[in-house]
């Protein structure tokens, strides 16, 4: 799996949304590991034409 960091997380996932590639939900790591200090992190997966799914966090 291919994981890329990007700065702008909600930017990037209306983006590849708004291309026609498959995304998944916005995963906040606050709420997924209940620990506030995560706040500002996150991931969302897609799976792009090509068949392989990749990360955004």
């Amino acid at each position: 799996m291919v994981a890329f960091v990007v700065d702008d997380l909600v930017g990037a996932h209306e983006e590849v949304r708004t291309a026609g590639v498959e995304v998944g939900a916005i995963v906040w790591a606050n709420e997924a590991f209940d620990y506030p200090d995560l706040a500002e992190y996150g991931w969302f997966f897609s799976r792009a034409p090509d068949g392989n799914t990749y990360v955004m966090q």
